[in-house]
């Protein structure tokens, strides 16, 4: 009877080890169908760009003036810093408020697969440094919720990989800052107000100095200095003209 006994227990013990393998199994299926799901390529996708940005900001500088910026230029700005076939990024798209989160769409790329992402974040900035942070919530891979432990390992693995990011207590910061190389002087550009709005984005630079301006409005009027103008801005050189005379006189 004791023989019998232990055989029952055995065979329970079998079928019960056998039943949590099979709903593991189960449960990991389930995760990665719901993660490989993509329903939000028209989220993700930039349906027009305007690659802009640089050029109000370097506008607005040079006037002293705070500019609001389209989430069309930001989004365009993002892609073409951020993304490519190469890169962990193939696309991203950000929704401003002002009332709410800001919505983030976004296609990942890793050698195991490509992952529709999508999350709410908040936002703050260092004026002085000109940096936004980005806090994330209710994450998603595809249809499937992310908890935050995974969600820091992918941003941290994202920061990872470029210069103007880092990855802190659960928070993405990124540096605002654009150098402008203009033959025999240099200078940068960065944020110093940051404010969402309701599909814009509010944004100050630095001032430029008198003397930095003045080395500039010479620069840009030579003929290398229309020609990098031109290249890096895409703007024709009687443009730039209009644009030096309206600005500088």
């Amino acid at each position: 009877m004791a023989k019998k006994k232990g055989a029952s227990w055995g065979k329970v013990l079998l079928i019960a080890v056998g039943s949590l393998i099979l709903a593991g199994a189960v449960f990991v299926t389930v995760c990665i169908v719901l993660a490989q799901q993509d329903n939000i390529k028209d989220k993700y996708t930039l349906t027009q760009t305007d690659d802009t940005f640089r050029w109000s900001a370097l506008k607005a500088a040079l006037k002293g003036s705070a500019f609001n910026a389209t989430e069309t230029q930001i989004n365009t700005y993002l892609y073409q810093t951020f993304c490519g076939e190469d890169k962990v990024l193939k696309h991203v798209r950000v929704y401003f408020h002002q009332e709410k989160s800001c919505e983030i769409y976004a296609k990942l790329h890793y050698p195991k697969g490509d992952f529709a992402l999508s999350a709410r974040a908040e936002t703050t900035f260092n004026s002085t440094e000109g940096i936004v942070g980005v806090r994330f919530h209710d994450v998603k891979l595809g249809e499937l919720p992310i908890p935050s432990f995974i969600v820091s390992a992918i941003l941290s693995d994202f920061a990872k990989k470029y210069d103007l990011t880092t990855f802190s207590d659960e928070v993405l910061y990124v540096r605002t800052r654009y150098e402008y190389d203009f033959g025999d002087f240099a200078f940068h550009l960065r944020l110093e107000e940051f404010s969402p709005q309701e599909g814009t984005l509010l944004c100050r630079t630095n001032s430029l100095s008198r003397e930095l301006l003045m080395a500039l409005k010479d620069y840009l009027l030579s003929d290398s200095g229309q020609e990098l103008f031109t290249r890096l801005f895409g703007k024709t050189t009687n443009y730039l003209k209009n644009f030096v005379l309206r600005t500088f006189f």
